[in-house]
Formats: structure tokens, sequence, C-alpha cells
């Protein structure tokens, strides 16, 4: 199984982006009453996730498509890559609701909002705010599940989404951001390798790290803010900056560690592990692993 080095920089460049938008967009006017030039050229990184998840579901599922028997596999795979790590960045931010009144708001503690955040189903809440795209996610990966259960319906079911969308609405699955997901899938159907170039171990140690740091990297970016509000901007917004990305590497070394060590975690490992692995890395022909 080949590891292509340019697909996990690009995850670890997209969040890197992400969180510098969320900074300088968000953060910086908030906390320091100003925004920083530029930054907002990094939420492109939420698209390039949205593009690169239809482009590398196609190529990895192709051949699944219409084999009903292959449908627990991916539901096996889609649930071990977003749930249990989402589950505990969730749980983090839900234990700090409870131990800190004064954080969070009056919306983020409603019952149904917390029950929304936690299936991922539904519209979006802002428990954990940028769980938003894990609702698209979810449910682009339903549509897809129907896909390889019953090709006509899948395919009949995709085709009336993608029009929707194009047409727009208020509801989060009419949304027009989710024709990235059939962007990235059309993308797919074009191209069959990928160009793959050997990079620091760093960079390659941030896309595999990508997704914890995209969970976590929001709270702590605010926590971070409120702390260092008196420094000066030039100081205290790349402290903030340099926090969250280490509490997301943090939280993906101990998560990690928790997968192989600790029961029950563990034996859920030994289930999810090859299915976690294998949705990483990608391979030559016929198909390509998923994001």
């Amino acid at each position: 199984m080949r590891h292509y080095g340019s697909i996990e920089a690009s995850r670890g460049i997209a969040a890197l982006g992400v969180v510098a938008y969320h900074a300088g967009s968000f953060i910086a006017p908030k906390y320091w009453g100003v925004a920083i030039p530029f930054a907002w050229l990094g939420q492109y990184g939420v698209h390039f996730f949205f593009v690169l998840s239809g482009f590398l579901m196609m190529h990895v599922h192709r051949g699944d498509i219409g084999r009903s028997e292959r449908l627990a596999r991916f539901v096996t795979k889609r649930f071990s890559r977003i749930y249990p790590s989402y589950w505990a960045a969730l749980a983090c931010v839900l234990c700090a609701f409870a131990l800190f009144p004064t954080l969070g708001s009056a919306e983020q503690r409603e019952p149904v909002n917390i029950a929304r955040a936690i299936f991922l189903v539904g519209e979006p809440s802002n428990v954990l705010s940028v769980a938003w795209t894990l609702h698209h996610e979810v449910l682009f990966y339903a549509i897809f599940g129907l896909l390889i259960f019953n090709r006509m319906a899948g395919a009949t079911l995709m085709a009336l989404w993608f029009g929707a969308c194009l047409i727009g609405g208020q509801s989060f699955a009419m949304a027009p951001i989710n024709l990235l997901f059939g962007a990235g899938m059309a993308a797919a159907l074009l191209i069959d390798r990928l160009p793959d170039f050997r990079l620091p171990r760093a960079i390659l140690f941030l896309g595999r790290a990508s997704y914890p740091i995209y969970l976590v990297h929001y709270p702590v970016l605010g926590l971070a803010a409120m702390a260092l509000r008196g420094w000066p901007l030039a100081v205290g917004l790349p402290a903030a900056i340099a926090a969250s990305i280490s509490a997301g590497i943090a939280f993906h070394h101990a998560y990690e560690w928790a997968r192989h060590h600790i029961q029950p975690t563990r034996l859920m490992a030994s289930r999810f592990a090859d299915s976690a692995v294998e949705s990483d890395r990608l391979v030559d022909a016929p198909s390509i692993k998923v994001t």
C-alpha cells in the first residue's frame, strides 16, 4: 500500500489555513479590534476538504457502487474516521461547559442542540462550532452509502440532491457548498493517478493531525485570546495560534495513545484500526483510500 505524502501535506496546509482564517477574521477583531488582511483566504481550506472528500470517496469506493454487501464496511470506515475523535473533542467542550458556567451560551447548552451535536444529524448546532462541516460530511456519506447499496436509487438521490443545492435553500442540506463534494467526485472520474513528492516529516505529521487540529483549534484560540488580550497583537495572536495548533497536536497524540492502550478503546481500535489507517492512505490503481 502506497502512502501519498502530497495528500497528507495538503490536509495539513488546509487545516493551517482554517486556523489562520479563524484567528485573523474572528479572534483578532474580537479581542484586539483589528482584522488581519488576507486571513479570509484560509476559509478555502474548508472548501478544499469538501472537494478532497468527494474526490477520494469516489476513488476508493467506485468499485463498491451497486454492491450492497460492501455497505457495512463502508459504514464502519466512515464511522471510525469521523465519530470517535469528534466525540472526544465534544466531551472536552461539554465538560468545560459543566465546570465553567460562564463559558458558552444558553443555546449551546440546550439538550436538543447537544443531541444534534452528538449524532451530527439535522441542522448544525454550535456546541462545537467547527462541527458544522461534519453535518455536511455525514449527509454526503449517507447518500453515497445509498449509492453503494443500490446504484440506481443512489444515483437518483445524488442527482436530485445536487440539483437542489444548485437552487439553494435555507437548510444546510441544500447549501451550495455541498456541490463541492460533486466537484470532487467528478474530478475523480477524470484523474487516475495523483502526483507524489518527498516532503518534510513535519508537514506530513501536520497532515495526520489535521482532523484533531481542526476539531479543537477554535475553542482553544478563544481561550488563549481571552488570556492574552492585554498583550500586543503582534505577540498575542501568534501565541494564541501556536497554542491552538499545539492543543490539536496534543489531542492527536492523546487520542492515538488512548485508542491503543485503554480498554474498551483498545478493543475498538483492534476492530477499526485497519479501516482508520486505510482511510488515510492512497494506493495506485484501481482505488485510492479515503480521506
